[in-house]
């Protein structure tokens, strides 16, 4: 449980109550009192963009002494209601929004508070109300600009660069999963082949597509391993994990923010980015653009600091191995539920479409 291992975390919303809002907003915001709140808006999973947990809106009421800025009215991530199998995600997510939000400058939702029992899946994540900022949120079935996507790269490009090979990450942040070892790491690496081979019946695209590259999910899951064990020699710093289109939004100025921390990890770069590029623009329009999307990423991190910016054709060699996860892990894995049909079938076909194109397994295997 995350800085709150004495909290009873309710199993349903009716059990919710000013004092255990109070115990939640305490894990951020200490001495702040949440005298009363009042529910705005459920959605469960299943439901249009709600893809692995539950959410909630509320309007809370502080009591005197309450920060003047902190938000009042909040979106709540909590449990989804089928299973118990997630607990890790939230656990992750939640470590980030607590621990480590506060302190970045990045774009990304103001967090409230947010406590987790990762044994029983239970979690409470309260975040700032994006669309009190008219925020759009963007998907796969949106046609996003290059512009949208370069907003997107420049906020991953701050975050990379806050924690470029930082001797933090083998010391006060020693803490955090890495993909190649911690708990999100191991189950990962148990469960993906039978995750993706379960789903298959019931969505033959998948299979089609695992097949019309001639491999399978048992080859792909060895060169995935291989390809997480390569990434590990390469330049670290924190990623978003999960960093597909989908979990961004843009804001009116121009800027853009990022969301959904549940695959959050200390990684190589190039995970985040080809997994943004893919997903935000159709495949005609990636082919020409990809390059010059990823030379405006490198050009942001060394704005940002980075002295040892990645040379451009060995950056160009990295997008494009990275892209197996992409597509293996990231939409093989990913139930139509979550999504939709329409984003899961566009998100297949780029990420798997990319892995022709640059003969992604052969790359894989030449490590």
């Amino acid at each position: 449980m995350t800085q709150a291992d004495t909290i009873d975390i309710p199993a349903e919303v009716e059990d919710l109550s000013p004092a255990f809002l109070t115990d939640v907003v305490r894990t951020v915001h200490p001495g702040v009192t949440v005298r009363d709140f009042e529910l705005l808006e459920r959605k469960r999973y299943g439901e249009v963009m709600v893809s692995t947990s539950d959410r909630l809106k509320m309007r809370l009421d502080y009591a005197p002494g309450a920060p003047a800025d902190l938000p009042r009215q909040v979106a709540i991530k909590m449990k989804r209601s089928i299973d118990d199998v997630l607990g890790e995600l939230y656990q992750n997510e939640v470590d980030f929004y607590v621990r480590v939000r506060p302190e970045l400058a990045i774009e990304a939702p103001r967090v409230v508070g947010g406590v987790c029992d990762k044994d029983s899946a239970r979690f409470y994540l309260l975040l700032e109300d994006l669309s009190l900022r008219d925020a759009v949120f963007p998907s796969a079935v949106r046609d996003n600009s290059l512009a949208d996507v370069r907003a997107v790269l420049d906020q991953m490009a701050k975050l990379h660069a806050t924690f470029w090979r930082s001797p933090r990450l083998d010391g006060d942040l020693s803490w955090y999963q890495r993909h190649v070892r911690g708990s999100l790491s191991e189950r990962m690496d148990v469960s993906l082949p039978a995750t993706i081979n379960s789903d298959m019946p019931a969505n033959p695209f998948k299979r089609e597509l695992v097949e019309s590259l001639g491999t399978s999910v048992e080859a792909m899951h060895a060169l995935y391993r291989r390809l997480q064990s390569h990434q590990a020699t390469l330049p670290q710093t924190l990623l978003h994990g999960d960093g597909h289109i989908g979990n961004s939004y843009l804001l009116p100025d121009g800027t853009a923010g990022l969301l959904d921390f549940q695959l959050t990890a200390i990684g190589a770069w190039a995970h985040d980015v080809n997994y943004l590029i893919l997903t935000a623009i159709e495949v005609a329009e990636r082919r020409r653009e990809e390059r010059a999307l990823l030379d405006h990423y490198l050009d942001r991190l060394a704005t940002h600091g980075v002295r040892d910016v990645p040379d451009r054709e060995a950056a160009f060699l990295e997008y494009r191995r990275a892209i197996l996860w992409s597509f293996y892990v990231g939409w093989l894995t990913t139930p139509i539920a979550n999504y939709g049909e329409a984003i899961n079938r566009a998100n297949l076909t780029r990420t798997g479409t990319a892995v022709r194109d640059h003969d992604v397994l052969n790359l894989v295997k030449a490590i």
